[in-house]
């Protein structure tokens, strides 16, 4: 970002903006599927499916307080997880039917965020070719 405050026009054109953009969208698009379809194809009910991803929501907010980077990602998928079996548990009283579902759950939260760090990835690695070897 300093090398942008030397000289905008230069590391920052409108093809590499548009590009961080479409990664960018393209990263949050495949969380939002990987993370609710994935989840609603197991469980049929849009309630479960809003219920485990506020859980994860939660968790993904705690594990990042706790530990920024892998605390994200551990939080998500536990909290994907107690939100699953809770839900699971309450609605149907059977333990394992809830822990497959957590498990379902924590599965599916660990892919989408692995995806969207795959694209941030690709962000970081993009702007540091552009400001590296311009």
């Amino acid at each position: 970002l300093m090398f942008a405050f030397f000289d905008e026009v230069l590391y920052f054109n409108g093809r590499l903006l548009s590009a961080m953009v479409l990664i960018y969208a393209l990263g949050e698009f495949w969380e939002f599927c990987v993370g609710l379809f994935g989840i609603k194809r197991r469980k049929g009910s849009w309630f479960a499916v809003i219920f485990i991803a506020l859980g994860s929501f939660a968790g993904t907010l705690l594990g990042t307080l706790i530990f920024p980077i892998l605390g994200s990602l551990l939080g998500g998928m536990a909290g994907a997880f107690a939100a699953a079996f809770a839900y699971e548990l309450a609605h149907t009283g059977v333990s394992a039917a809830a822990m497959q579902l957590a498990w379902t759950a924590a599965k599916m939260r660990f892919f989408a965020m692995v995806g969207k760090l795959a694209a941030g990835i690709a962000l970081a690695a993009l702007l540091l070719k552009q400001v590296v070897f311009f």
